[in-house]
């Protein structure tokens, strides 16, 4: 009987600290979306944009959508694409506990 119960409570207390992770990632997460300044951070994606900084991913968005520069990416025809890159930037860069906590993204 006795072996049954540390048993289960090892296997609960070996589990704690998976859920914990998952849980501060989440919080963090949602945490830091409420205190994010997305013109701040959009004008740090277009500077990275410019100078050829990101993951290659980022370019071939840009390229299948036909935006060929980042005058062209601001203009209000590509909000869209525009907010689109902001998330996946933010989810890259900015906040990547968001790949912690399950969160996958389909870019």
């Amino acid at each position: 009987m006795k072996s049954k119960i540390k048993k289960l409570l090892v296997s609960v207390i070996a589990i704690l600290p998976i859920a914990s992770v998952s849980f501060a990632a989440d919080y963090n997460l949602e945490f830091s979306e409420k205190n994010l300044d997305r013109k701040e951070t959009e004008k740090e994606l277009l500077d990275k944009l410019s100078k050829n900084s990101l993951p290659l991913k980022y370019y071939y968005f840009l390229e299948d959508k036909g935006i060929t520069s980042s005058e062209q990416l601001v203009l209000p025809d590509f909000d869209e694409e525009r907010e689109r890159l902001l998330d996946e930037y933010i989810k890259d860069f900015v906040d990547p506990y968001a790949r912690v906590s399950g969160i996958i993204s389909v870019f």
